[in-house]
This record gives structure tokens, C-alpha cells and sequence, in this order.
């Protein structure tokens, strides 16, 4: 299951009364549910329009499946479904399949990869406190 769904229903249990397990297995199927119609439904049209289409540079194909994956979260999240779900999907039907210029579509999205592992780290490495990291480097001893 998804983690966000996961969490979103755990506040949702302890937030809303009368709120219960039925209902929170309601909100799994259809957070997965919609996430996954979506996500086949973008990822089979962004095939077959990026296979029929002939931009006129090869450095458009990639913005062009950055677009359909942003469709696929969006119309995912607007129907209330998984967005990441929807995008994940959309992407395995974008990547197994035979595009123009596909090499430089793997290309971007490595690099985009690249760059989203370390703005992630740098974010984390914000969050360190060098005043308090003796505690937490040093064991203490105590007897």
C-alpha cells in the first residue's frame, strides 16, 4: 500500500469520529483504484501520442514525458486518487516502450534523478545541528 494513503487515513481514523476500519479500507481501494486507472490510461495515451508525434528536436521528448507524468498526478490527485501510483505507472508504459529519441529521454530523466538525490541530501544535511551532535556521536558510559 501506499504511504501516503497510509498516513492520510491513520489521521483521518484519529481525527474524524465515527470515522472506521471500513472506511479506511474504503479510502485504500480508491486512492489505488483511481491511481491505477489513471496511470495506465495516461501512460497508454503518452505511447501513443509520443510514438505518433514528430517534435522537431529531440530535446522536446523529454519535456514531453515530464508532461505526462505531471497529467498523471494531476488528473489522479483531482479524481482523489494516488498520484504517485498514477505517474509510477505512466512511467513503466513510457519506459518499455519504443519511442523517437528514446535514448535522450533516459538521459534527462537520469540526470533529473541525479539531481533530485542530491537536493534531497543537501534538504537533510539542513537539518543537522552541529551543537548537537556530540550527544548523539559519542555514546555515554554510565554505570
Amino acid at each position: 500500500m501506499d504511504v501516503i494513503e497510509l498516513v492520510l487515513g491513520f489521521i483521518d481514523l484519529l481525527t474524524k469520529p465515527g470515522y472506521g476500519a471500513l472506511d479506511l479500507v474504503l479510502l485504500f481501494a480508491r486512492e489505488l483504484g483511481v491511481g491505477l486507472a489513471v496511470g495506465a490510461l495516461v501512460g497508454w495515451l503518452g505511447v501513443q501520442s509520443l510514438s505518433r508525434l514528430r517534435l522537431a528536436t529531440a530535446g522536446l521528448y523529454p519535456v514531453a514525458s515530464l508532461a505526462i507524468a505531471a497529467l498523471a498526478y494531476g488528473a489522479a490527485d483531482s479524481l482523489h486518487g494516488s498520484g504517485f501510483l498514477a505517474v509510477y505507472l505512466a512511467g513503466l508504459s513510457l519506459g518499455s516502450a519504443t519511442l523517437p529519441a528514446e535514448r535522450t529521454i533516459v538521459s534527462f530523466h537520469q540526470g533529473l534523478g541525479w539531481v533530485a538525490q542530491v537536493t534531497m541530501f543537501l534538504t537533510l544535511g539542513l537539518l543537522v545541528f552541529p551543537s548537537q551532535l556530540g550527544s548523539v556521536a559519542l555514546p555515554c558510559s554510565r554505570s
